[in-house]
């Protein structure tokens, strides 16, 4: 492609965009990939991509990727040690599925595990220097 005719398609790529914020419809939100997808180059939309996911908090990306990231159901039982399974699956659920485990799991422990855990949560949410949780021997 030529470099006026790349132009002509970024330009052409900018005023859609410009409709889209403009019009602020579900339907041409959903159009915009389309659009984008013929009149950019595959670099341009990794680049346009990778910009927008940056501009995001972590909490708004991770809601973002959920979208495009198939169901991952249960965890598996662990191959190596449960907390590389734990890692490894839920890098790749679904925020829901996350949150319905967390609280299942939580119910489960024990009372004096459930106190230091709920001292781990916090000084990580805090940001602060984690807590290392005892590893039981049974992991």
């Amino acid at each position: 492609m030529s470099v006026a005719a790349e132009t002509l398609s970024v330009e052409r790529a900018l005023t859609t965009i410009e409709y889209v914020f403009f019009l602020d419809e579900d339907w041409a939100w959903n159009g915009l990939s389309i659009v984008l997808s013929v009149r950019l180059s595959e670099k341009h939309r990794m680049a346009l991509a990778t910009s927008v996911l940056a501009s995001l908090s972590s909490q708004q990306m991770h809601h973002v990727s959920d979208m495009f990231q198939p169901a991952s159901h249960c965890p598996l039982p662990p191959f190596l040690s449960a907390t590389t399974e734990a890692k490894f699956w839920a890098d790749s659920a679904f925020q829901e599925e996350i949150e319905a485990y967390l609280v299942a799991c939580f119910r489960k422990l024990p009372d004096q595990r459930k106190k230091e855990f709920l001292d781990f949560a916090t000084s990580e949410f805090e940001n602060r220097q984690p807590i290392k949780l005892q590893q039981n021997s049974e992991a």
